[in-house]
Formats: structure tokens, C-alpha cells, sequence
């Protein structure tokens, strides 16, 4: 009897040492302005940082409102340098790694100079000589940037504004990234799940994929009256019924910080493409300055971005949680391999089991859907899309044609090996007689090399 009492408290208490927390991972968004040194959760938040470890701190893009970092000498450069100062200050006492990404605003709010201001930002995190703060990704590419923070936990930090960058960027065949192009990443980002297949991935960025904020199509009653307070709050200027135009239009087609804008959204749904190929995934972000926990096929999406302040919200859809309180988040990962979050404010607003990580869905799944459905529509490059100024003085030179969607069959290999099926030959595949051998690396130039079956 004593045997096996020891035993049953053996047991036990090895169960508790796994159920115990391994990591934790602090999530800050939008939280770029200098009363970021004055929110209502920094106790809390600097208390958890003092008795808490391992862990790592994310901020998670626009770290400098309103228009990023600019260069030595600009009249604003001053100011910029105390609001991500002030960021730094709130986690000074960190024991573990500080992790910056950049946000649309840290891009000179999307305008055309805005690569210069995210190098400056990389540069000033250097200048401060602490290992502890990085700035990912760097060189203005846009990732992904693959990270270990546990032997089961795998961070991924990919720069989401570089996809809706229209101007200046690295991309192309001359570009120091290792992704030369949007589909570069969405290659790259699968072959990091695929490595790691069975550990915790998480991925982190500050576009939200899923979301029920402003940039989701959500806004506020005044907002409908006085459309106006929305870029200026002076602008009190009722316009009842044309008021509602412009929320009806971003809710619609968006502008391109919108989910529902076709870049935005192009982009949204080819990052779920992988995502939802691996349940237990976990999407971070911040963009909306609210905070969200929603569960869409077994990926879990989470939005904290209110970390200096905050907008409109509503729980609906795949939301399982939604606040407009300012605040932060952290995710909790134990060593059995489940995991928790948990959002913040003065207090904990809301806590969720997130679960186990689960078994990738099989290939043949995925691609049973494809063969059903028996065709898949694609969108064309936007590499040649321009301006209407720039179209007038060098011409359209085919750009509708290169931007266009096509819709391209689906051909199934099991069933029509090449070569066999002369009727059934797109051009995107090798010509009959050809069979494809190998794959290159990360598919950057050739996808696959076809040599003859002599």
C-alpha cells in the first residue's frame, strides 16, 4: 500500500511538472507614442517581467506614431527617438529577449520613403548595444525570420506591410533577402512549418489575418455622423447619410490597411493557406488597437494592439474574445505541449486553454479538395501595377494583363503522369516526355527541373 502511495505521488507529481509553464511570450502593439510610459498596466506588466522567466517580449509594429523614425536632423527626429526610448523603458528589466517589428507607420505610414525609416529604426535598436533588443526583419525584407526560443517552441516573424509596400522595397532577383518575392515567403514560411512539424509555431506580425476592429470593417456610430474626427478629432463637422459612405466603403473594398482591401485580403488568405495545414498554429498581431482571440480551423489568431490606445470592436464571428481596453497580452506554453492565453489590462480580462499542438493535415487532403473542385483561380503579379500619372507618361504596357486573375486547372499527378496525357498539357507544366526530378532551393528561380526520361 505504502508502494504504491509513493508511486501515485510520483506519478503526480511528474504530471505536475509538466502541466508547469516553460515559456511565455508578452505580446505589446501599436503602443508607439511616449504615454506608453504612463499606461495603466505598466505595474502590472514590469511585476511579471521581475518574477517571471524564460520568456520573450514582442512588440509588434507601428512603434513610432505617426510616421516613423526619420533621419538624423529631421525636426521630428527627436521626438521619435523618446517614443520607442519609452517602449524600451517599460521593459527595461526584461530577463529575456525584446523583439521589435515594424508596422505600417514605422514605414513612414506607407509612403513612397518609407524603406529609409525602417532601416533607422534596425540602426537606433543597434545603437543601444543590449543583445536583449532586436529588430526582425532586417535589411527591410520581409522574412521569414525563424527564431527557437524553446527545443518545442518556434517563433516566425515576418514584416507584413512589405506585401502592401507599393514603393520601395528589396524584392527581385538583386534584393539581399532570402524571399525575392511574395511567394518566396509563403514557400519559405511552409518549409520552416514543415522542419518543425510537431513543435509549437508561432507566428508574428502586424497585420492581423482575422479581425473585427476599425480595419475589419468596424466602426464607430460617431464615426457615421462625423466622418471627419476620424483623421482629425477637431473636425466636428456633423454629415449625416454621406457620413456613412465612407465606413460603408472601407467595410466593402477597404484601403489598403483594411482587411477587406484585394492586396490585404490576397495576402491574408495565403498566409491561412499554410496556417490552417498545421492545427495549433498561433497567428500574432497587432494593427487593430483592441485586443482579440479568435479560432478559425484549428488556427489561433490573436490581435494586441492597444497597447498606448485604443478603438472599436465587436465579438462576433470566429471571435472568442474582444476588448477595446488598452492593454497587453501573454501567451503561456507548458512543457506538455499545451498551451495558454491570457489578455490584460489593470487586470486579467480573459483566459483561454488553447490546446495541444495536432497532427498536419494530411497532403492528401488538401489536394482531394483541389482535384474535386478541378480548378483553382490565382492572381497575376503586381510588380507593373503604377499610378495613373505614371501610366500616362510611360504608357500601359500590358500592366491589366499582368495583374489579371486566371483561373488554371487542377492536374493530378497520381492519376495523369506526364507524358502520358498530351491533352491535358499546360504551359506551367513541363512538356510531355519531361519529368520533374528534384526540387532547388526554396524554389527561389526554378521550381522544377525536368530532365529527359532517356
Amino acid at each position: 500500500m505504502i508502494r504504491l502511495s509513493g508511486l501515485l505521488f510520483f506519478v503526480g507529481f511528474a504530471a505536475s511538472l509538466q502541466a508547469q509553464d516553460s515559456f511565455h511570450l508578452y505580446l505589446l502593439g501599436d503602443a508607439g507614442e511616449e504615454k506608453v510610459s504612463q499606461v495603466a498596466y505598466r505595474q502590472l506588466l514590469q511585476e511579471q517581467l521581475r518574477n517571471d522567466t524564460p520568456y520573450a517580449i514582442i512588440f509588434l509594429g507601428d512603434n513610432i506614431y505617426p510616421r516613423g523614425l526619420p533621419p538624423a536632423g529631421d525636426k521630428h527626429r527627436e521626438e521619435s527617438e523618446r517614443i520607442i526610448q519609452a517602449q524600451v523603458d517599460l521593459v527595461s528589466s526584461s530577463k529575456g529577449p525584446v523583439y521589435f517589428i515594424p508596422g505600417n507607420h514605422d514605414w513612414k505610414q506607407g509612403r513612397p520613403d518609407g524603406l529609409p525609416y525602417i532601416l533607422n529604426q534596425k540602426a537606433w535598436i543597434d545603437s543601444l548595444k543590449d543583445s536583449r533588443f532586436q529588430f526582425f526583419p532586417q535589411q527591410g525584407c520581409p522574412g521569414p525570420e525563424e527564431i527557437p526560443l524553446t527545443d518545442q517552441l518556434v517563433l516566425v516573424i515576418i514584416d507584413t506591410q512589405w506585401f502592401l509596400h507599393a514603393w520601395e522595397k528589396p524584392e527581385g532577383e538583386n534584393s539581399p533577402c532570402a524571399a525575392k518575392t511574395a511567394a518566396d515567403v509563403f514557400v519559405l514560411l511552409e518549409d520552416i512549418f514543415r522542419r518543425n512539424e510537431g513543435k509549437r509555431v508561432v507566428v508574428a506580425a502586424h497585420h492581423p489575418l482575422i479581425s473585427y476592429g476599425e480595419h475589419g470593417g468596424v466602426s464607430k456610430l460617431k464615426y457615421h455622423l462625423f466622418p471627419l474626427m476620424e483623421a482629425n478629432k477637431a473636425l466636428f463637422i456633423p454629415m449625416p447619410v454621406v457620413g456613412s459612405l465612407y465606413p460603408l466603403y472601407r467595410n466593402v473594398f477597404g484601403n489598403i490597411q483594411d482587411v477587406a482591401h484585394p492586396t490585404y485580403k490576397q495576402m491574408a488568405n495565403s498566409f491561412k493557406d499554410v496556417l490552417e495545414q498545421y492545427p495549433g498554429s498561433i497567428y500574432v498581431s497587432g494593427h487593430e488597437h483592441t485586443l482579440q482571440y479568435s479560432v478559425r480551423d484549428s488556427v489561433h489568431y490573436l490581435v494586441s494592439g492597444s497597447g498606448v490606445k485604443n478603438s472599436e470592436v465587436k465579438k462576433k464571428g470566429y471571435a472568442q474574445f474582444a476588448s477595446s481596453e488598452i492593454g497587453f497580452t501573454r501567451l503561456s506554453f507548458q512543457q506538455n505541449g499545451n498551451a495558454f492565453v491570457d489578455f490584460y489590462s489593470t487586470d486579467k480580462l480573459f483566459s483561454s486553454e488553447i490546446g495541444m499542438v495536432a497532427a498536419k493535415k494530411k497532403d492528401d487532403e488538401v489536394a482531394q479538395k483541389l482535384i474535386e473542385k478541378g480548378e483553382v483561380r490565382v492572381h497575376g503579379s503586381d510588380r507593373y501595377k503604377a499610378s495613373k500619372a505614371h501610366e500616362r507618361w510611360l504608357g500601359e504596357n500590358y500592366r491589366a494583363e499582368w495583374g489579371q486573375d486566371i483561373t488554371v486547372p487542377v492536374f493530378d499527378l497520381g492519376e495523369n503522369p506526364l507524358g502520358q496525357h498530351r491533352a491535358i498539357d499546360p504551359p506551367c507544366l513541363p512538356r510531355a516526355g519531361k519529368a520533374p526530378v528534384e526540387r532547388r532551393a526554396h524554389l527561389r528561380s526554378r521550381e522544377d527541373l525536368p530532365r529527359d526520361r532517356i
